[in-house]
């Protein structure tokens, strides 16, 4: 999932989409998930000890990915069927409304 993850977000970075990466992971594998990071090229911002927001999510698994809309509100996730690309153009005409 990561490679694919890279190439959207390289796809919308200059049109404003920020994506964030979350893990529950704490300070003892942080390496770990920085040569995951380092592995497949990720740019974007990543919480470490995001436990309770993940849970707060209501994720179930991992990987997930939630578009999130100008509004702050969850405008789709993966558990919701369809496609990625289709959620963040949605959210982004929204926000050109």
């Amino acid at each position: 999932m990561a490679p694919g993850l890279v190439q959207t977000y390289d796809e919308y970075k200059e049109r404003g989409v920020v994506f964030i990466g979350l893990t529950a992971e704490g300070a003892k594998e942080i390496a770990e998930t920085e040569a995951f990071i380092e592995k497949f090229g990720i740019t974007w911002p990543n919480g470490y000890g995001a436990a309770a927001t993940i849970n707060a999510l209501g994720v179930t698994g991992i990987p997930s990915v939630f578009v999130i809309g100008a509004d702050g509100k969850i405008a789709w996730n993966d558990r919701l069927g369809g496609e990625l690309h289709d959620a963040i153009e949605k959210a982004i005409q929204a926000t050109s409304s």
